[in-house]
């Protein structure tokens, strides 16, 4: 059962997708399963309510009875369906998504254009596909705001908040790699990219036994990745540091 409001301690994943929350805000969360961030985020009096979405009946259940245990039923109200479906056109202004694959989160914000256009803000933490989705987001009229890394338990988690508008002319590899975590030098970004360049180098081995046009192909591009990641660790102080 979930702790008192008072005590609950959100993951590191979930604090740093609260801290993005704009306060004054009603806020939906889409994949709820506990439903601790709108708990979390009630609780605290930084939003004065918020709607809990889950897809699947148990983790519904589940999530209405934490809130129903933490007092706040008259606050936040759990529902099921899927995605942004279950919520009427301007009903919150901010929209969490949270533990879900990239491709899925645009998949949900793609199917409800009509919930999504009086959307303030986003504030997602994708599973994957990280890069998809921000390259996504970015033609999709929402501006990045704000970025953010995470380790917790040797793995990283990327979470980042949009606002409607344009973004700054960012290079290929800024949008590839983050450029707010760029720009801030994140202490972070040098463990993170050393992950995801073991990962494109297992991949290279992969590749590098078939003689297939598409595979080689794939592999010039996974080596201009990777050329890149170089540069950017070459440029770090604290590469060498997660």
């Amino acid at each position: 059962m979930v702790e008192p409001v008072s005590r609950l301690r959100l993951s590191l994943r979930l604090q740093a997708v609260a801290n993005m929350v704009s306060r004054g805000k009603t806020l939906a969360d889409i994949g709820t399963d506990h439903a601790y961030l709108p708990i979390y985020l009630v609780g605290q009096g930084w939003i004065p309510r918020a709607i809990g979405i889950e897809a699947q009946e148990e983790p519904w259940r589940r999530a209405r009875a934490n809130v129903a245990a933490a007092g706040l039923s008259h606050l936040i109200d759990i529902r099921l369906g899927w995605g942004l479906k279950p919520l009427r056109p301007g009903e919150v202004g901010v929209v969490t998504i949270a533990g879900l694959g990239g491709k899925t989160i645009q998949d949900i914000l793609s199917a409800s254009p009509e919930i999504l256009e009086n959307i303030e803000c986003l504030v997602l933490q994708p599973q994957g596909a990280e890069v998809l989705l921000r390259r996504w987001l970015a033609s999709s009229g929402w501006r990045l705001g704000q970025e953010e890394l995470v380790c917790e338990k040797e793995q990283y988690y990327l979470i980042y908040a949009w606002e409607r508008g344009s973004n700054p002319e960012y290079s290929v590899w800024e949008w590839e790699f983050g450029p707010l975590l760029l720009q801030r030098r994140h202490p972070l970004l040098g463990g993170y990219l050393k992950k995801r360049l073991k990962k494109l180098e297992r991949i290279q081995q992969g590749l590098a036994r078939s003689r297939r046009p598409e595979a080689l192909a794939r592999l010039r591009k996974l080596n201009l990745e990777r050329q890149a990641i170089q540069e950017v660790l070459a440029c770090l102080p604290n590469a060498g540091r997660s």
